[in-house]
C-alpha cells in the first residue's frame, strides 16, 4: 500500500541523488557547451520530476548556485507542495592521484560553509585525503567516495580502466574512519572483495563504507537517473551519516519504491482523560507503518498502551480458552476498570486505522457517549457503522498471553483460522450451513411424517364407503348412479385443476412484481477503470432483472387469457351440460327410489362428497409420504456434507500449518483419533440424551456401541441414531438397557437425537521446536521455548498488525536475536508490527522505524518519538534501556563483518 497523503512518523525511505551538479561547475553540459543551461527553477522541477526527495549539489569547488536552488526549491514547494531537501557539498580532487571526494552538508547549513571547508582544504591537487575528511567532519560534514569503481575513483588506477594496486597506501584510504561512504556506478565493474584487507594491521575498523548509487549528472535530463534509498525520519546530515553508517539497512541503491507497507496499519492513538494519561492535555502518538517500538522505565505506561489499544480495537475478549488464559482477562478487567483501574468515566481512547487508503477512526469511552465508529470523507469525520472487530483485524498479545496460548490447542485453531492464509470463514460457513439444513431436513421430515400416520386411517375409511356405494348401487338403478358419481369426480379435477393453475399464475405475477433491486455503483472506488467496470456490471444486473419481471408479466398476462378462453370454450360447455343433465337423473332417480320405500339412499350423496374428500386427502398424503423420504434423503446428504466440510477444514489447517514450517518452528494439525476421542463423545452424548450425571452405565455401553467400531464409526454412529430414533415408537421393543433408562428415551425432544449424529473429533495442534537433539513437542518445554515457538508462530500468520508486549521474557538474547530480531526484520515489510519491550536488541538490531520513550513527567505518561537515524533517539535508547549502547556496538560490528543484512531485509 502506497500511502503518499500519510506523514508517518518515525524512519522512512527517501529517494536521493548524492552527487548532482549545476551550471556552477566547469564541465556543465559534458562536451555540449552549446546546449542553453537550465535556470535553477528548471534544475529543481526536473530533480522532483524524476522523483527525487533529495539531493546533495556537489558542484567542483564551488557552491555559487546553491541558494539559488534553496530558493527555487521553496518557491516550487510553495506553489505545488513538491519539495527537494537540497544538501549543500562540493566534489573535491584530493591526493596526488586527484581523487574524488564527495563532501555533504546539512541542508539547514548556509551555502557559504563549502567555501571555508574548500578554503581550509588547500590547493585541491595536494589535498590529503584523510585530512580533507577530518576537516569535513569537523565542520559537521559527511564524505564519501565519488565513483569510486570509475575514472578519479579510490577503486582505480590513475587511468580509471582497471582496479589499482592493493597494499598500505591503498588500504590507509579505505580505513580512514571520516569517509563512511562510496558511490558505485552500477554498470561499471565492482567486487565487494576488493574493500577486504587481507592484512589485519589495515583492516577498516569503523563500520563498513555505506554504498550508495548516484547519478553524478552534469545535464539535467540525467538527475536522479541513479539514486539510493535513504532511511532517515527527515533529510538531515545526521539521518544521512548514520544511514551510511548502518549501511544495508538503511541503504537501498536504485531499486523499486521501498515506502509500501501492509494494506491494514494502525496510524494512531489518542488518550484523554485517563488516569495517568492524557490529562490535562491529551496523550498523542503516531505509528510507523513498519516497526515501532515502545521503550520506557517500569510504570511509565507501556503495557497501559497495549491495554488502550485492546479496548478501541475491541479485543477485550481475546483470551486463551484455559485457566490462565481467564486469569489474564480477570486482570485486564482489573486494570481497565473505572474504579481502581487506568480508566475514567470521563476517558476517551481515539485509534486511526489504515486500510486501503481509507481512514476510519475508533471510539471507546466508558460513557459511549461519542461515535464508536467514524470514516474520514470530504476532511472531515462521518460515523459509519459496522463491526470494528471483524472490519479492523489485529493480533494482541503479550508474553503471558502466547504462554497461555501454548497450553490452549482451541485457541491455536483460532489463532490459525483468523491467519487469512486459508479460507476458513468460508469453510466455517460451509460447515454451519450443512448443519442448520440437517437439523431443519430433520424437524421437517418428522412434521411430514406425523402428518403421515393418518395415511392407513384415511385408506380403511375411504375402503368402507367405497363398499357402501357399491352396495347401493347394485340394484337397477346402479348404471346412473355410478355414471354421476364418475362424472361428478372427473368434473370436480377439472375445477380443482383450472383454481390450481390460476393460483399458480397469480403467484408468478407476484414474483414479477417481487423483482430485487439491483446494486447501485459505488463511487467510493478509486480506481477510474474498475469504477467503471463495477457501474457497468450493476446495470446491466439491472437490465437484466427488467427483462425477466417484463418476460414474466407477459406469461402470466398471456396464461391467464389463455385460461379465460379455456373456461369459455365449446368442450367446458359440452363438460358442464354433462355435469348438469347427469344431476338430473340422478335427481329424478333418487326420488323413484324413496318412491319405492328404498330410503337409505339419501346417504349416497353424502357418501359420495366424502370419498371425493377422502380421495383428495389420501393423493395429498401420497404426495407428503414422498415428501417425508426426500427430506430424509436431504437430512443425509446434509449430515455427510457437514463431515466432509469438517474435514476440508481441518485438512486446509494442516496444509496451511505446514507451509509455515521453518526452522523455528513446525505444526502439525490433525483431526483427533476415535479411539482417543472416547471421552469427548461420551460428554457430547449425555449432553444430549440430558444424563450429564445420571445413567452412568448406560451412557458408556451407548458410548461403547461407536467407539469399538472405531475404523467404522460413521456407521456405527449412525445406527445408534437411528436406533435411538425408532426408539422412540411406544411401541417398538426395548434397546437391551434398564427399563427406566428406555422411558427416558422415549420422552427425549426429537432433535437432540439428531444433534448426536453431529459429533466429530476436535483437531489437535502439534508444535513443535528444534532443541540440540532433534525436534521436540512444546508441552515438554520450558516457558521460554514456549514462548519463543509461538511467538515465532504468530509473527509469521497473516498481514493485519500484530501488538507484542514484552514478548522477549524469559528469553535469552540469543534466542532473542535469532528468532525475535530476525522475524521482525523480514516480516515488518509486509506487516505492521508494535513492540513493547525493554531489551535493546530488539530495537537496535530489528532497526526499528519509529522508537516511542514514555515517560513519567507531572504525574502523567509523556513520549519522545523518533527514528534510529537521529542521535537524540539513540541517546533516548541507551538512556532508557540497559545495554542499549552496547546494542549499538553490536549493530555496526555485525555490518563490519558483514552479518549484517544476510536474510534480505530493508
Amino acid at each position: 500500500m502506497d500511502s503518499t497523503d500519510w506523514d508517518w512518523p518515525g524512519a522512512r525511505w527517501w529517494r536521493v541523488d548524492l552527487h548532482t551538479h549545476s551550471p556552477a561547475s566547469h564541465d556543465w553540459g559534458k562536451g555540449q557547451p552549446d546546449e542553453p543551461k537550465p535556470t535553477p527553477r528548471e534544475w529543481v522541477v526536473a530533480a522532483l520530476d524524476a522523483g527525487l526527495h533529495a539531493v546533495a549539489l556537489t558542484d567542483h569547488d564551488t557552491a555559487a548556485w546553491t541558494e539559488d536552488v534553496r530558493a527555487a526549491a521553496r518557491a516550487v514547494h510553495a506553489e505545488t507542495g513538491r519539495s527537494l531537501a537540497v544538501y549543500p557539498g562540493v566534489e573535491l580532487s584530493v591526493s596526488d592521484r586527484a581523487l574524488h571526494l564527495l563532501v555533504v552538508f546539512d541542508p539547514a547549513s548556509p551555502a557559504g560553509i563549502v567555501d571555508r571547508f574548500v578554503g581550509r582544504t588547500r590547493h585541491p591537487g595536494n589535498t590529503d585525503p584523510c585530512a580533507a575528511a577530518r576537516a569535513a567532519v569537523e565542520m559537521g560534514g559527511v564524505c564519501l567516495w565519488a565513483h569510486a569503481n570509475g575514472p578519479k575513483g579510490v577503486l582505480m588506477n590513475e587511468q580509471g580502466d582497471a582496479p589499482c594496486k592493493r597494499g598500505p597506501p591503498f588500504w590507509r584510504l579505505l580505513a580512514c574512519p571520516e569517509v563512511v561512504g562510496m558511490e558505485i556506478v552500477p554498470e561499471l565493474s565492482f567486487d565487494a572483495v576488493w574493500l577486504r584487507a587481507e592484512d589485519p594491521d589495515h583492516r577498516r575498523t569503523a563500520p563498513p563504507l555505506g554504498i550508495v548509487h548516484c547519478s553524478d549528472a552534469h545535464e539535467t535530463g540525467r538527475l536522479g537517473g541513479r539514486w539510493t534509498w535513504v532511511k532517515m525520519s527527515r533529510p538531515t546530515i545526521e539521518g544521512l551519516r548514520l544511514a551510511l553508517v548502518d549501511g544495508p539497512l538503511s541503504l537501498v541503491p536504485s531499486s523499486d519504491d521501498p515506502n509500501r507497507h501492509a494494506r491494514c496499519v494502525i496510524e494512531g492513538i489518542a488518550v484523554e482523560n485517563a488516569r495517568y494519561m492524557g490529562r490535562p492535555r491529551p496523550f498523542e502518538v503516531g505509528f510507523s507503518p513498519w516497526f515501532s517500538a515502545v521503550i520506557g522505565g517500569r510504570g511509565t505506561g507501556k503495557s497501559t498502551l497495549v491495554d488502550l489499544l485492546r479496548l478501541a480495537l475491541r479485543r477485550q475478549a481475546e483470551w486463551p480458552d484455559s485457566g490462565s488464559g481467564e486469569a489474564l482477562k480477570a486482570e485486564f478487567e482489573a486494570r481497565t476498570s473505572t474504579a481502581d483501574g487506568v480508566l475514567r468515566p470521563e476517558t476517551s481512547i481515539c485509534v486511526v486505522y489504515r486500510k486501503d487508503g481509507q481512514r476510519y477512526r475508533l471510539t471507546y469511552a466508558p460513557r459511549a457517549d461519542a461515535p464508536a465508529l467514524e470514516r474520514r470523507h470530504g476532511g472531515r469525520w462521518e460515523p459509519d457503522t459496522g463491526d470494528i472487530r471483524r472490519l479492523f483485524p489485529v493480533r494482541i498479545y503479550s508474553q503471558k498471553q502466547l504462554y497461555a496460548l501454548a497450553q490452549s490447542p482451541g485457541a491455536l485453531l483460532e489463532v490459525i483460522d483468523d491467519s487469512g492464509g486459508f479460507d476458513a470463514a468460508g469453510l466455517h460457513e460451509q460447515i454451519d450451513a450443512a448443519r442448520n439444513r440437517y437439523l431443519e431436513r430433520r424437524a421437517q421430515a418428522r412434521s411430514v411424517a406425523a402428518r403421515v400416520q393418518a395415511l392407513g386411517i384415511k385408506r380403511a375409511e375411504l375402503t368402507h364407503l367405497r363398499t357402501a356405494l357399491d352396495a347401493l348401487q347394485s340394484g337397477r338403478h346402479a348404471d346412473v348412479l355410478a355414471s354421476h358419481r364418475r362424472l361428478s369426480r372427473a368434473v370436480r379435477r377439472v375445477d380443482e385443476g383450472t383454481e390450481a393453475l390460476r393460483d399458480w399464475l397469480n403467484r408468478l405475477a407476484a414474483l414479477a412484481d417481487e423483482l430485487p433491486p439491483a446494486p447501485e455503483g459505488d463511487d467510493a472506488i478509486i480506481d477510474a477503470a474498475t469504477r467503471a467496470a463495477h457501474v457497468a456490471t450493476c446495470a446491466r444486473l439491472a437490465e437484466i432483472g427488467r427483462a425477466a419481471a417484463r418476460d414474466l408479466g407477459a406469461l402470466t398476462q398471456s396464461s391467464r387469457a389463455a385460461l379465460d378462453e379455456l373456461d369459455g370454450s365449446e368442450a367446458r360447455r359440452q363438460l358442464a351440460d354433462a355435469r348438469q343433465a347427469s344431476d338430473a337423473r340422478y335427481a329424478e332417480t333418487i326420488a323413484a327410489l324413496e318412491a319405492e320405500g328404498i330410503t337409505d339412499l339419501g346417504r349416497h350423496q353424502e357418501f359420495v362428497q366424502r370419498a371425493a374428500v377422502l380421495e383428495r386427502e389420501i393423493a395429498q398424503l401420497d404426495s407428503l409420504e414422498d415428501e417425508a423420504r426426500r427430506l430424509e434423503r436431504e437430512a443425509d446428504e446434509a449430515l455427510r456434507a457437514f463431515r466432509d466440510g469438517r474435514r476440508a477444514l481441518t485438512d486446509a489447517r494442516a496444509a496451511f500449518a505446514r507451509s509455515r514450517d521453518d526452522d523455528s518452528i513446525r505444526l502439525d494439525v490433525t483431526m483427533r483419533p476415535w479411539a482417543e476421542a472416547g471421552s469427548d463423545f461420551e460428554r457430547h452424548l449425555r449432553e444430549q440424551l440430558g444424563i450429564e450425571t445420571t445413567f452412568d452405565k448406560e451412557g458408556k455401553a451407548l458410548c461403547a456401541r461407536v467407539m469399538s467400531a472405531a475404523d467404522g464409526w460413521a456407521a456405527a454412529l449412525d445406527a445408534l441414531v437411528q436406533d435411538l430414533r425408532a426408539h422412540q415408537d411406544p411401541t417398538a421393543p426395548d434397546i437391551g438397557l434398564t427399563k427406566r433408562f428406555d422411558e427416558r428415551l422415549r420422552t427425549l425432544d426429537a432433535e437432540k437425537i439428531d444433534r448426536i449424529a453431529l459429533f466429530l473429533p476436535d483437531d489437535d495442534v502439534t508444535v513443535k521446536y528444534p532443541t540440540p537433539g532433534g525436534w521436540k513437542k512444546l508441552e515438554r518445554g520450558s516457558p521460554g521455548q514456549k514462548t519463543a515457538a509461538l511467538l515465532s508462530f504468530v509473527l509469521s500468520l497473516g498481514d493485519e498488525p500484530i501488538v507484542l508486549d514484552q514478548p522477549e521474557d524469559d528469553l535469552d538474547n540469543a534466542v532473542v536475536y535469532q528468532l525475535v530480531v530476525s522475524r521482525l526484520r523480514r516480516l515488518k515489510r509486509n506487516r505492521q508490527i508494535i513492540v513493547v519491550t525493554h531489551n535493546p536488541n530488539i530495537v537496535v538490531h530489528g532497526d526499528a522505524e519509529l522508537v516511542i520513550s514514555l515517560e513519567v513527567r507531572k504525574g502523567a505518561t509523556q513520549a519522545t518519538t523518533g527514528g534510529l537515524q537521529e542521535n537524540t533517539i539513540r541517546d533516548e535508547v541507551c538512556r532508557v534501556m540497559e545495554g542499549g549502547r552496547k546494542a549499538f556496538d553490536e549493530r555496526h560490528l555485525r555490518l563490519l563483518h558483514g552479518a549484517g543484512d544476510d536474510d534480505g531485509e530493508r
